[in-house]
């Protein structure tokens, strides 16, 4: 007998990120949901429920977790979008035959 999958619900905030990624992010996404369901729980709380960040690179998924009811609320989706590196010059060593991408 196998245990039942945890039920996935997303915050409002959380769906419209979702709603906002590429496809192989939102895969990304549901793989790291379904390696923090059953994840290390901590044993000496009587509650059953924790607020736990998981995270691949620039892409992190907070969500609660109520173990008995076996539930996961998203709660946000964090992708840190770092601006492509674009390096600069000052005079005078920029001249008119600079490579493009150059300033």
């Amino acid at each position: 007998m196998s245990l039942q999958p945890y039920a996935v619900r997303f915050s409002t905030p959380a769906a419209k990120v979702l709603a906002g990624l590429p496809e192989h992010t939102e895969e990304t996404v549901r793989d790291l949901l379904d390696t923090a369901a059953p994840g290390p729980w901590d044993p000496d709380d009587p509650e059953g429920e924790d607020v736990r960040i998981a995270s691949a690179g620039r892409l992190s998924v907070i969500h609660f977790a109520n173990r008995p009811l076996r539930h996961l609320s998203v709660l946000d989706i964090v992708r840190l979008n770092l601006p492509a590196y674009r390096p600069r010059c000052a005079p005078p060593v920029c001249w008119k035959g600079s490579p493009p991408g150059w300033a």
